[in-house]
């Protein structure tokens, strides 16, 4: 089963421990030795070099948090260095002479926005907002964030319950949250949330078209005509109603309607502008909002948004390293070693005799030379055929081994080279009816290439120094050595790996045996580009009992078994994967995913399908628990309650969650680890030994040959 994890079940239905929500205007918040980071984009279009300054919110007034930055050439902002707050946060980007800004009406040839013809006047700011600043935080800055925090100043003052309802009010008319979807170049690939930001986006750049006196680029008037809609007053009952809310709504769509008309024209033209022209949003005019629900919400958004902010600083390395370690590395580790294992297994079997390295008449080898023979054949699922040259010595009267094997592994039916082994090998004990055998592989280079047409690309995996020794008494096996990959895209991954194992009847009542693996762990350092990226280890377990790796899986042979995954990030993500089985359907399985000092952790049970369709979580749900009081069992297609403790807050339904029947809008986070999850028949686990009727194979040797820097490889 190949399960690609996705965490919108983990993270956007995760609560989310309480983050506060904000205490609003009290005293500044003293220096801690914790410092935290606040990350966005600026964009009206996307902002480059355009100032970015943090406040905190101390008694209706802004105080400077840390020092200011600038957006880059993407709109992206990142503030450093941050004392943590629990006053509510304003963010502002402020346009200086230097400036400029990218046009969503106006795609190039390169598929991205291209650069608008004016900015707006020096001066102009455009600001978002935060609840708190409790942990590192991700708040993008927009014309519609903009409107929530203009909202908020238009009750009379700006404090937490002004500025929770503006937020509140801005996402309930949206039915989006502005201040977590990211926006982004015209030619990225978009989520429907983000396509839908950006249908947002360029409807105020296309508004912003409108003749506006004192600005070309139009810019200060297209944002004034949505904030004057977003006004606030504050009721003697403590809540905020909107003075505007159908005005706001009929602009807003207005809006939306006439970039729509413009793309259809043709006016606007492109991939870009027909993607978010398909896009439907559904604006609701505001009702009034109780600060108390806005609290609990932002709460919710907040412990959200810590995760986000995590996964978004590692989502290129989660996307890319993990899927090269594992991915990249799966079929070299699982079909090479386990092939280079039988074909040394056959060459102990038909090579080595009182006279030395001589293989016997009537096998797969053929004498080249003295002690040097030639193989081919296929292997054992006939999907490669496999070639190379087998040399070295053997003393029979000790058991002295010295042997050296080079193969090409070829795909049978196009011939496309597949991977390349070397290795050198060392042993003693090596003869009939020895009951200690141990054998060293001081050398085992194994090089796989991508098999995409026109791919030059290439991983090697080299398990240098590893020693495998089997006892023939006690019919077991172990493995044990370092391992290191490096990719020609400049990955390198480094570790150890370990594998023990023993005999076991091909099937019941047998005469023959297979060697098995039921215990084995990888543990790795891996880097990009030589920067250090992840760690991660995997440790695995098969339970042996009863069962015949020859035989079909059924419910009377099952292969059971237990597996562990930890992957660390360097900046403090933390995945946690762990799965068992039992029996033949069900499979046991959690994730805790960790970002900062928050968890989210996840557990069900994932059973088998008809048809080969994917595993799923079985009727019980799914148990979610976080670092916080929040949790809640979801269920597919069943409303779940949200908990604090033992008190329902809210509401999990198929469209959405709610907290006091407002709907809590969050952008969905999706992650693919590219994690193989059929957790027994793991790469480490299959490839320790090789099996003792699999047939050796064969066919002419093909050379590689690397620098001495592993930098470069010709086939």
């Amino acid at each position: 089963m190949k399960t690609v994890i996705t965490l919108f079940v983990v993270l956007t239905s995760m609560f989310l421990a309480g983050c506060g929500g904000g205490g609003g205007g009290g005293s500044a918040s003293t220096s801690s030795s914790t410092t935290v980071s606040l990350d966005g984009i600026g964009s009206k279009g996307l902002f480059a070099n355009a100032d970015v300054q943090a406040y905190e919110v101390v008694g209706g007034q802004l105080v400077s948090l840390g020092s200011s930055t600038k957006t880059g050439s993407d709109g992206s902002y990142s503030l450093t260095g941050l004392r943590t707050t629990s006053n509510p946060v304003v963010v502002k980007l402020t346009v200086n002479a230097a400036t400029t800004m990218l046009d969503e009406t106006s795609v190039g040839a390169d598929g991205k926005f291209t650069v608008s013809a004016n900015s707006p006047p020096v001066g102009t700011e455009i600001r978002s907002t935060l609840p708190d600043l409790t942990t590192n935080s991700e708040a993008h800055i927009t014309p519609f964030t903009e409107m929530a925090v203009a909202a908020a100043a238009s009750s009379g003052t700006l404090n937490s319950a002004s500025l929770l309802a503006g937020r509140q009010m801005v996402m309930d008319t949206l039915g989006l949250n502005p201040f977590t979807i990211k926006p982004v170049n015209a030619n990225a690939t978009m989520s429907t949330d983000q396509a839908k930001m950006m249908l947002l986006l360029t409807s105020v750049a296309q508004d912003a078209k409108t003749a506006c006196t004192g600005d070309p680029s139009g810019v200060t008037c297209a944002v004034k005509r949505l904030t004057d809609q977003a006004t606030l007053t504050k009721g003697t009952d403590g809540n905020f109603a909107p003075q505007s809310a159908a005005a706001l709504k009929t602009k807003i769509d207005s809006n939306i309607t006439n970039v729509k008309t413009e793309i259809t024209a043709g006016r606007i033209s492109g991939t870009f502008a027909n993607n978010v022209k398909n896009q439907t949003i559904s604006t609701t005019a505001p009702t009034s909002v109780n600060p108390t629900t806005a609290a609990s919400m932002a709460s919710l958004e907040g412990f959200v948004n810590s995760f986000r902010t995590g996964f978004n600083k590692t989502a290129n390395s989660i996307s890319t390293l993990a899927k090269a370690t594992q991915t990249r590395t799966k079929d070299i580790v699982l079909k090479t070693m386990n092939g280079t294992a039988s074909n040394i297994d056959a060459a102990l079997r038909n090579c080595l005799s009182s006279q030395g390295l001589v293989c016997a008449a009537g096998s797969t080898f053929t004498k080249v030379s003295e002690n040097n023979y030639s193989f081919s054949g296929k292997s054992l699922d006939s999907s490669m055929d496999i070639s190379g040259t087998i040399s070295g010595s053997y003393v029979s009267s000790t058991g002295a081994l010295s042997l050296n094997l080079s193969q090409v592994y070829k795909k049978s039916n196009t011939q496309t080279k597949l991977f390349e082994v070397n290795s050198t090998s060392s042993g003693t004990g090596i003869y009939a009816d020895s009951n200690s055998v141990s054998l060293t592989l001081t050398k085992l280079d194994l090089i796989g290439y991508d098999t995409t047409a026109g791919s030059s690309k290439w991983v090697k995996l080299d398990l240098s120094g590893t020693t495998f020794s089997v006892s023939e008494a006690t019919k077991t096996f172990s493995l044990n050595g370092g391992l290191m990959v490096i990719t020609n895209e400049g990955d390198s991954f480094s570790g150890t790996l370990s594998a023990s194992g023993k005999k076991i009847r091909s099937a019941p009542n047998s005469s023959t045996f297979d060697w098995a693996a039921d215990t084995a762990a990888l543990s790795v350092t891996a880097k990009s580009a030589n920067t250090l990226v992840l760690g991660f280890s995997v440790d695995a377990t098969n339970d042996l009992t009863n069962y015949y790796p020859k035989l079909a899986e059924s419910s009377n042979n099952v292969q059971k078994g237990t597996f562990n995954l930890t992957t660390q990030f360097t900046d403090s993500t933390k995945i946690v994967l762990t799965g068992s089985k039992s029996n033949l359907s069900d499979k046991l399985i959690s994730i805790t995913v960790t970002t900062d000092s928050s968890w989210v952790s996840a557990s069900g049970t994932l059973t088998s399908q008809p048809n080969g369709a994917e595993d799923a979580i079985n009727s019980d749900g799914l148990t979610v628990t976080s670092s916080g009081s929040y949790s809640a069992v979801i269920k597919k297609g069943v409303t779940s309650n949200l908990m604090k403790g033992t008190t329902k807050v809210g509401e999990i339904k198929s469209d959405g969650w709610y907290v006091d029947g407002k709907k809590f809008v969050v952008e969905p986070l999706t992650l693919d680890l590219g994690i193989e999850t059929d957790i027994f028949s793991t790469a480490v686990v299959a490839s320790a030994v090789a099996k003792k009727d699999e047939a050796v194979v064969t066919t002419t040797t093909n050379t590689i040959t690397c620098s001495s820097s592993v930098t470069t490889c010709q086939k």
